[in-house]
């Protein structure tokens, strides 16, 4: 919280009372002084309004590539653990888990850890 010193507080409300518009001089205000529109609320004795939660910006969306893919799948062959894997990848477990299951139901994994290490071997499933 900023405090004003006398003569700045006195030349804010002066501003404020000869404005045409208030509302928007409270944002003018806070431009001008280089504080938060709170602060100019709190120095006139206005109501003090909510500050705004920040908008968060979207992740980028993760592309898989083939080599990822494939890459994926012989350390899955190896270990079943996802963590173990998202941490040799460099990705959120997240994703890794994610990915793993689609590729389940595509198929391209089987459901059992059995059968795809007789697959890696060589064997039939």
């Amino acid at each position: 919280m900023r405090r004003f010193a006398p003569d700045k507080l006195a030349e804010i409300r002066t501003l404020y009372r000869n404005a045409v518009s208030r509302k928007k001089q409270i944002g003018i205000l806070a431009d001008l002084y280089a504080c938060p529109r709170q602060d100019i609320e709190r120095a006139l004795g206005l109501p003090v309004t909510p500050m705004r939660a920040q908008k968060q910006l979207p992740r980028p969306r993760l592309r898989w590539t083939p080599e990822m893919e494939a890459r994926l799948l012989a350390l899955y062959a190896e270990t079943h653990e996802t963590a173990a894997i998202a941490g040799q990848m460099g990705l959120p477990p997240r994703n890794v888990k994610c990915k793993i299951e689609k590729l389940k139901a595509r198929g391209v994994i089987p459901r059992k850890p059995e059968a795809l290490s007789a697959c890696a071997k060589g064997g039939s499933a």
